[in-house]
């Protein structure tokens, strides 16, 4: 069950802690999701934003935004971009919910280049709240229609399109649980899927093959684990540029956690120990992010909250090298405690999705803990410095040339700050009228 990072602290709490905590502002109201962003005409920067999040459901759309001024130029339709982020695949109901139309648009310029249509009802999938593109060789795009239950059984329908040729094939399964999607080989020719089910056990991952229609009866060789479902957690899916590879960090509440790469080639997945020094209370593990280095070689497994980074060689899944760096602590004054006291889900609920990021030369890791940005020298693994020290971040995202780093942060406000990353300064920053879900693409300014 996927949680969105809490926004508003409630007045009950400003009441209670304004005698013996006088700087404690009273929160004001939320703006209407109706108004427009709030620009801050200081920013020092001339990027363009896409970011997602906007509206909901059929009305869902990305957003176009002058960094400057915080200005949203103009309104795209919700949907999931390509591999090089040039363009955006969005879906469209017709004739009453039996087919599906993608259009396929140009991200910078909104022009359409072409459609394609398949039967069914289906849209765009998304990991939590982060879009998923396409998969494989970068050519095959999921779609998914909504899991329905019935005769006790979940029913979990997908669809698999070919986006240079439109070919398209659909699959329904049948469960105790929803299956959810993990990846599709390289070919297109099979699926992968999370067997929740109660039923299933050891619990593990399912290939599903296109060309015969079948479910493999047993997880896929080397997959399976025990406690996942139980108490743990999953980081966001990478993938590598090539589609062969999956990686994900699953934690649990008993045991160690670790990184399950699955090979969509090969047909087989392996568990990647983490160290056991690693393992976590439930809100510290839900802030794992993973990055694939620029040249693909090598994956980075990093949690500032627990001051924990891992290299990780590729292919041959083996941990290189794991090292320590400085915890990045929340606040653990009184007014914290006293607000986790009384709205203990509020805090506990802060999960990952693009919670990391590599500068483009590759040198510099920067990764999102309990507080503010660390950022980790790649040849070292040591910690230069942290970034915004006093602050949670949701994503983080860096402009093209990385200079500017684009930060979500999970106040009242819904706002977009800009730091510099030579030396941790703010750019400036500026409010959005509703919650962002994802910056999918920032370009450079004129």
């Amino acid at each position: 069950m996927p949680y969105r990072p809490a926004r508003v602290i409630s007045l009950a709490l400003a009441f209670l802690v304004a005698g013996c905590a006088a700087q404690v502002a009273t929160p004001r109201a939320e703006p209407s999701p109706s108004a427009s962003a709030k620009p801050s005409p200081t920013n020092a920067t001339t990027d363009v934003l896409y970011i997602q999040g906007a509206g909901s459901g059929a009305d869902a759309r990305i957003s176009v935004i002058d960094a400057r001024t915080g200005t949203i130029v103009r309104d795209l339709p919700n949907g999931v971009l390509s591999r090089d982020r040039s363009l955006l695949y969005a879906t469209q109901t017709l004739k009453g919910g039996t087919q599906t139309q993608i259009r396929v648009l140009e991200l910078a310029s909104g022009r359409e280049t072409r459609s394609l249509t398949i039967d069914g009802y289906f849209h765009t999938l998304f990991d939590y709240y982060a879009p998923v593109g396409p998969a494989g060789d970068g050519s095959w795009l999921v779609l998914t229609g909504d899991p329905i239950k019935l005769d006790d059984k979940y029913v979990t329908r997908y669809a698999v399109v070919n986006t240079l040729s439109g070919a398209a094939s659909s699959i329904e399964l049948r469960g105790d649980s929803p299956y959810e999607f993990v990846a599709v080989s390289p070919d297109g020719k099979r699926m992968y899927f999370t067997d929740l089910s109660s039923s299933s056990q050891p619990v593990g991952i399912r290939a599903f093959d296109i060309t015969t229609r079948a479910l493999a009866l047993a997880p896929v060789a080397g997959s399976s684990w025990n406690k996942w479902q139980a108490g743990g957690w999953r980081s966001g899916i990478v993938t590598s540029a090539d589609g062969r590879w999956s990686y994900s960090v699953n934690t649990g509440t008993e045991e160690s956690p670790f990184i399950l790469a699955l090979d969509a080639v090969n047909d087989r997945a392996q568990r990647i120990e983490l160290p056991p020094d690693q393992a976590a209370g439930f809100e510290k593990a839900m802030l794992w992010s993973l990055v694939p280095s620029n040249d693909g070689k090598v994956l980075y497994a990093v949690n500032p909250a627990i001051g924990a980074i891992n290299e990780i060689a590729i292919p041959s899944m083996t941990i290189r090298r794991s090292a320590h760096i400085p915890v990045s602590r929340a606040d653990g004054g009184a007014l914290a405690a006293l607000r986790q006291a009384l709205f203990p889900v509020a805090d506990a609920k802060r999960l990952l999705r693009s919670g990391a990021t590599l500068s483009p030369d590759g040198r510099t890791l920067y990764a999102a803990g309990e507080r503010g940005v660390a950022v980790i020298d790649t040849d070292t693994l040591t910690e230069r410095t942290v970034l915004a020290k006093d602050v949670s971040y949701d994503t983080l995202s860096l402009s093209p040339d990385g200079e500017r780093m684009y930060v979500i942060t999970p106040d009242a406000w819904s706002t977009i700050a800009i730091i510099r990353t030579r030396d941790g300064s703010s750019a400036g920053g500026f409010r959005l009228p509703w919650y962002p879900g994802a910056i999918v693409r920032v370009d450079l300014g004129g």
